[in-house]
């Protein structure tokens, strides 16, 4: 099905007129993926947002389409709260020569404020500055900023990891901590809470590679997918776990099960994605594809 789904939209492509043509949205809403393809290119290629001050705000590599002889595809995204504002799309050679640039707005969201209460313990985890945590926050710093050319879940469509459960906590809440010992400290939600009761099965909501299995400090017992160049998944503060590394995965395969290890005041599913490295809304891929984003640039061209 991944194969015919990827080759008829290659069916579409000869359609695209000029040279190094290159698709993209003329906009950008924070916690969206935000998709580019160039057509009829060769030569190592990066696609970079570029802020008003000059500052990336995410970049990665274009990577052939399969079943394509020159289509290049990649996807970036907006951090949660930016604010409105423009950027440059920059199409950049190996040697970092600009080779097409683009202004794209920036669109906001309106986030809820939110303010949690922590007891000692979970104060205790919250402030860990333990050689620990700093060494398990870069290790997944560094598997999320890095980008696999393979890409299992491009066709695959999305679905909710937990069928039975309600949304406590949404994606980019403002987030005022207050600790026990009368500090506080604030953060931004970089994905979306379900709660359900604990050993509720969690499901593979899209086709995946399983990169990394851990018990964290912070986030208990951890699940990471990789679904495409520089798109993960992750899983948090699972009760138990269904899934060792290297396992490829499907939609509805077992994942694990809601619990409340790591900094949990109760029993939920912290849900998440990262594209290229940063956080966006997983709601917004439920119901499509990866592949779906890249096919709406030929519609918005006009040329399907």
């Amino acid at each position: 099905m991944r194969r015919i789904l990827i080759v008829l939209f290659v069916a579409a492509l000869p359609l695209l007129a000029d040279p190094s043509t290159l698709l993209a949205p003329s906009f950008a809403r924070e916690g969206d993926v935000y998709p580019v393809l160039i057509t009829r290119a060769s030569g190592p290629l990066t696609a970079v947002l570029v802020s008003e001050v000059g500052s990336a705000l995410a970049a990665s590599p274009l990577l052939p389409l399969e079943g394509t002889r020159r289509t290049l595809y990649g996807f970036l995204a907006v951090p949660p709260g930016y604010g409105s504002s423009t950027a440059s799309l920059m199409v950049r050679d190996g040697g970092g020569m600009v080779l097409i640039s683009r202004r794209v707005t920036l669109l906001p969201r309106t986030y809820r404020k939110e303010e949690i209460p922590l007891t000692p313990g979970l104060t205790q985890i919250r402030t860990d500055q333990s050689e620990r945590r700093i060494r398990e926050a870069r290790e997944l710093s560094d598997l999320l900023f890095t980008v696999s050319p393979d890409a299992p879940g491009l066709s695959s469509l999305w679905f909710l990891p937990v069928s039975e459960g309600r949304f406590s906590s949404w994606f980019g809440d403002e987030r005022l901590y207050r600790y026990a010992n009368g500090g506080t400290d604030s953060s931004r939600h970089t994905g979306v809470d379900i709660a359900a009761p604990e050993g509720t099965p969690v499901h593979v909501p899209a086709r995946a590679v399983v990169v990394l299995v851990r018990d964290r400090i912070v986030t208990g017992r951890t699940v990471v997918l990789r679904h495409g160049p520089g798109i993960y998944s992750l899983y948090y503060h699972l009760s138990s776990i269904a899934v060792e590394e290297g396992d490829e995965v499907e939609p509805g395969d077992l994942l694990g099960t809601v619990g409340s290890t790591g900094l949990a005041t109760g029993a939920h599913l912290h849900w998440e994605v990262r594209v290229q490295g940063v956080p966006v809304d997983p709601l917004a891929l439920v119901g499509g594809s990866l592949l779906d984003k890249l096919r709406e640039l030929l519609i918005m061209e006009g040329r399907s």
